[in-house]
């Protein structure tokens, strides 16, 4: 028993330093990233992959990138074979950008769609969780808070499929099998948790409304067909939503979708790609800002 127990100590000493020594080779192989949004050079009127090789890989689908208010962390999910999601994150370190490594906070079930609301210490992701009322099949929202020792135990805090917010921390949804059908709805929330939900009158109804996504000041909002087919409707001055404009009519891929606009309102990210592979994407904000004015 005892030559066991040297063994098996052995092992795991040896296994501690590969670890460490793969995790050393990892951070060498890093480039030194430095400024907003990992470095890159923002892109212009055409779409471009955000971070190549670095957020966006050859062979992993990556979604539903977030950023923090402060712009010092990014949150995004890769999605696996068998539906294995699971949320990554980086973040600004001594004034350079991390690698990117997994939420652990999440790991336990499949993770996707994270999402920060106008509070940087708040986090909303989709868990694959059950749910308090045991139903594995809804799609539920659950959130962390930071705390002085790290992220909390996550919480739950309602149905919800998408989740999104104005820079005054209105959040806004796409409910499934609800009520109200496939549909935008506006949140109430209280303690975190989501306590009411009003539906958005967007028309014409086109399909589905899906992953929408509100421009931080609120003046339009995006959406796809779960997933793909891309649209916007612009805030009218009587507070309603315009009329519903498809941005794949209008220069856009139609396989674009599942949109976020960065925290300072200048760019639109979404996962686009061919084939299997799917990326993030990021252009300038003012390529939807402009259609308002061009499309009649």
């Amino acid at each position: 028993m005892k030559i066991k127990s040297i063994i098996v100590s052995v092992v795991l000493i040896f296994s501690f330093f590969g670890c460490n020594a793969q995790n050393e080779k990892k951070e060498a192989d890093f480039p030194e990233l430095k400024g907003p949004y990992l470095g890159q050079k923002p892109p212009g009127m055409t779409p471009e992959i955000f971070a190549p090789g670095i957020i966006s890989s050859t062979d992993i689908k990556e979604f539903s990138i977030s950023f923090s208010p402060n712009g010092n962390e990014i949150f995004f999910y890769r999605l696996y074979e068998n539906y294995d999601a699971k949320i990554f994150y980086c973040r600004v370190v001594d004034g350079k950008w991390t690698a990117p490594e997994e939420f652990l906070v999440t790991a336990e079930y499949p993770s996707f769609i994270p999402c920060f609301t106008n509070d940087e210490n708040i986090l909303y992701f989709n868990w694959r969780r059950p749910s308090p009322n045991g139903n594995l099949n809804e799609a539920s929202m659950w959130f962390t808070e930071r705390t002085v020792n790290g992220w909390s135990e996550p919480q739950y805090a309602g149905k919800a499929m998408y989740l999104t917010s104005t820079r005054d921390g209105q959040l806004y949804t796409g409910i499934r099998n609800s009520e109200n059908g496939d549909c935008i709805s506006k949140i109430t929330i209280e303690n975190g948790g989501f306590i009411d939900y009003k539906k958005q009158n967007i028309l014409p109804l086109n399909g589905e409304q899906s992953h929408p996504c509100i421009a931080p000041d609120g003046s339009y909002i995006l959406f796809d067909q779960g997933g793909d087919h891309l649209s916007v409707s612009f805030k009218m001055k009587d507070g309603t939503w315009g009329k519903t404009i498809n941005l794949w009519e209008h220069g856009f891929d139609p396989i674009a979708g599942i949109a976020r606009i960065s925290p300072d309102g200048k760019y639109l990210f979404f996962k686009q790609g061919t084939g299997s592979n799917r990326d993030i994407y990021w252009v300038d904000a003012k390529i939807i800002k402009d259609k308002r004015f061009k499309i009649k």
